[in-house]
């Protein structure tokens, strides 16, 4: 199960990168669903999947510089291939029927 705790350290952060509202949801969704695709335990020490944001991020956040490592873009496009793939294949196989 994954939470999302984006809201709670927001009053702490301030504005001071000037990011939006919209632009802190949006990177904290893109967070949340990069552990969807990369794993729990996916957090790393640079980039959309650190932890705790800073305000180093948040200000990457304003630029839009807020990013998945390479890595991470790597198996982010080879999950949802397999995935893509998996769903395809079953939609082509026809269903078991007996009469």
């Amino acid at each position: 199960m994954f939470r999302l705790r984006f809201l709670s350290p927001r009053p702490r952060l301030g504005n001071k990168g000037r990011a939006s509202d919209y632009q802190l949801l949006g990177h904290a969704l893109a967070h949340e669903i990069g552990h969807l695709l990369l794993g729990p335990n996916s957090h790393s020490r640079t980039g959309i999947m650190r932890a705790h944001w800073n305000h180093d991020e948040i200000k990457r956040i304003a630029r839009a510089q807020l990013l998945f490592t390479d890595q991470q873009a790597q198996r982010i496009r080879k999950e949802v291939s397999a995935r893509d793939a998996s769903q395809r294949l079953q939609l082509e196989e026809p269903p078991d029927v007996k009469f």
